[in-house]
């Protein structure tokens, strides 16, 4: 099916030139500066096309059109499959393909939510670990992956059970100027390393799926591939994008043309064992190593101090910690100095919320909070109104 009219905001001309080099076509400087050739085996052309020049040119529409005309015969592709190319040049994406029983292109709406935040929060997670390598990482994030995030789109999604895209944009090799010369050597921009690291990250997790799953390794692999992105919080993320109904989903990763990258074009994929497989290794990741600067806030539902009215004690949160989307409510046991248990016992009487940070530590079945600061016990919200 040929495109009758084009998009209102469409490919540029280099992204044109860029996509005319990568698939083989050549310059004809002697026939037109703006003239590519298709060259066979034995360097004869085989068709040719004029790529715009300026977006801004009259005839710039129709010389697009013309274009996609040729590029469909040439690569015998659909027209709209080779300008859905042209617009995602700059971008790495990633395909996850949901394997739903529902009619194509639908999923349970509750799933398809939680689809949007799971992938935010392994995005999230490859970040920290670019930057910290850790099993668990902090939930706190630097400015700069905040930012990077922030410009991730949601991309389109499509049929063949439930697809949903992941577009990353990724900066240019090149500025306009030094279009003539393409694909020279750089250094890989912040956010190309952390679609990377991503992709290593997801076969590094399969692969310790798998050999947890035929008995070649133990849970403990996991923990050993901190380096390459595997994180409790990275394992807990693809677990979440199974949704409520642990579905089976596969990974696949499309480069930005405008920087190639020579990688496994593999779909990565994880089952309903994997999840089992993941949530285990989470678990273990979370129970032998504390995870780093986390706030707490909640209120005091339980205290105990060993046969004394002095002396430090402990005492049970019931909160939630801050960057948490989930807003999931926890306990938290934590050891307080004489001082604090004090504080702790008037926020329990006034039922007065408690705000305080450390590190999380799992022992057993309970989860601690090593305090790394103050114990401090947060006004009544009616006392700052009237204020």
């Amino acid at each position: 099916m040929r495109l009758s009219v084009l998009p209102s905001v469409g490919p540029s001309p280099r992204d044109v030139r860029i996509y005319l080099r990568t698939h083989g076509w050549q310059r004809e400087p002697e026939a037109g500066a703006n003239v590519w050739a298709l060259p066979t085996r034995a360097g004869t052309a085989i068709f040719e096309v004029i790529a715009p020049s300026s977006s801004e040119s009259r005839d710039f529409s129709g010389r697009m059109a013309e274009l996609l005309r040729t590029l469909s015969v040439a690569e015998e592709r659909p027209e709209e499959d080779i300008l859905d190319d042209l617009f995602t040049l700059g971008y790495d994406i990633q395909y996850i393909h949901n394997e739903y029983r529902s009619p194509p292109g639908t999923a349970p709406l509750k799933d398809a939510v939680g689809v949007y935040g799971a992938v935010q929060s392994m995005m999230t997670a490859v970040a920290a670990s670019l930057q910290q390598p850790l099993p668990v990482l902090a939930r706190s994030r630097s400015a700069r992956s905040t930012e990077m995030i922030q410009n991730v789109l949601a991309g389109p999604t499509s049929a063949g059970s439930y697809i949903v895209s992941v577009w990353t944009p990724i900066p240019p090799r090149l500025t306009p100027e030094e279009d003539p010369v393409l694909f020279e050597a750089d250094d890989e921009p912040f956010e190309r390393r952390i679609t990377a690291l991503l992709h290593t990250a997801l076969h590094s997790a399969e692969s310790a799926t798998n050999m947890v799953r035929n008995g070649t390794a133990g849970l403990s692999t996991f923990i050993d591939r901190a380096a390459e992105g595997v994180s409790a919080n990275l394992c807990e993320s693809l677990v979440d994008l199974s949704g409520d109904s642990k579905t089976p989903y596969d990974v696949r990763f499309s480069w930005a043309l405008d920087r190639p990258r020579q990688a496994s074009e593999q779909p990565i994929h994880f089952d309903g064992y994997s999840f089992d497989v993941l949530t285990d290794a989470a678990r273990l990741m979370r129970n032998q190593l504390p995870e780093e600067d986390v706030v707490l806030r909640g209120n005091v539902v339980r205290l105990h101090r060993e046969g004394t009215r002095r002396g430090p004690g402990e005492v049970t949160i019931a909160g939630t910690i801050r960057g948490d989307k989930a807003e999931r409510l926890r306990k938290i046991w934590v050891s307080l100095t004489e001082s604090d248990y004090a504080l702790a016992l008037r926020a329990h009487q006034e039922f007065a919320d408690v705000e305080l940070a450390g590190a999380l530590l799992q022992r057993g079945g309970r989860t601690y909070l090593n305090l790394a600061g103050s114990f401090n016990v947060l006004p009544d919200r009616g006392t700052l109104d009237e204020r």
